[in-house]
């Protein structure tokens, strides 16, 4: 029954509430995951798991995020076990037109970034900045700087996912055009400043009307779903507080109701 309600509210848009504010015309959502304790009992070590010997079971969930309001647009919940790419894969049905999401780099594969752009969905994803991370022929450099790219499976990806799909007859995915905006991130103490190269991948192909600059700006945008969870967990739950439900059926039920 709490899902239900989430899902209602959930489906309400920003705009129908009157509190919409879009970047571009479009509505800037983000997608994390996080981790919630539970009481200690057998049932709930259990269904969930934990992450080591005397450690509390832990519930993980996965949330769509509206980053200008904090109101969520889906989630998933599951296990500790339970990677976030798995449940981040039930989440592709609140993807829609009209809308850029933001992810971190841990959620970036060919098969996801296919569907979930196929959705009508626009992405702006951070990547690994390993070249065996994001196998790609850099086709041009266009003029802010950025590169329009193709993706192509390699030989391991397309392995990878054969083994996880028990299909040794899998297709290769087909090539897809992307964009990569790259740019460097300092961050300073008093002691020392430390800069990383950030790369993002993005379905908005044209410099024109999306500048990286503007892209790397929007892509901070991502922590708003941090913002959303520390809410959830600190002012919400209860800063050191555990779920209260018993059994697994309960503890689903009060995350639902928190969300």
């Amino acid at each position: 029954a709490m899902k239900r309600i989430f899902e209602l509210d959930a489906a309400r848009g920003d705009a129908e509430l009157g509190i919409a504010a879009l970047w571009k015309g479009l509505e800037v959502t983000a997608i994390d995951g996080t981790t919630m304790e539970l009481g200690r009992n057998d049932a709930l070590d259990g269904e969930f798991g934990t992450p080591g010997d005397g450690a509390r079971p832990l519930l993980r969930a996965v949330a769509h995020v509206r980053t200008v309001t904090f109101r969520w647009i889906g989630a998933a919940i599951g296990g500790y076990h339970d990677g976030e790419n798995t449940l981040a894969d039930e989440l592709e049905g609140s993807f829609g037109p009209g809308m850029l999401n933001l992810a971190d780099r841990g959620f970036f594969s060919m098969d996801r970034w296919i569907r979930f752009s196929g959705t009508g969905a626009h992405l702006a994803w951070r990547v690994k900045n390993g070249a065996k991370s994001v196998p790609f022929t850099t086709l041009r450099t266009l003029s802010d700087g950025s590169e329009l790219v193709l993706l192509h499976e390699s030989a391991s990806m397309l392995g990878k996912r054969r083994r996880d799909a028990s299909g040794k007859t899998l297709p290769r995915l087909p090539d897809t055009i992307a964009r990569l905006v790259s740019f460097t991130v300092t961050a300073r103490t008093a002691r020392r400043a430390r800069t990383t190269t950030v790369k993002v991948l993005t379905t908005l192909l044209d410099p024109g009307a999306f500048p990286a600059r503007e892209i790397a700006a929007l892509y901070a945008e991502r922590w708003q779903a941090e913002i959303a969870y520390l809410h959830l967990k600190k002012t919400v739950k209860g800063a050191g507080r555990v779920l209260r439900g018993r059994s697994p059926a309960l503890a689903r039920q009060e995350t639902w109701a928190l969300l």
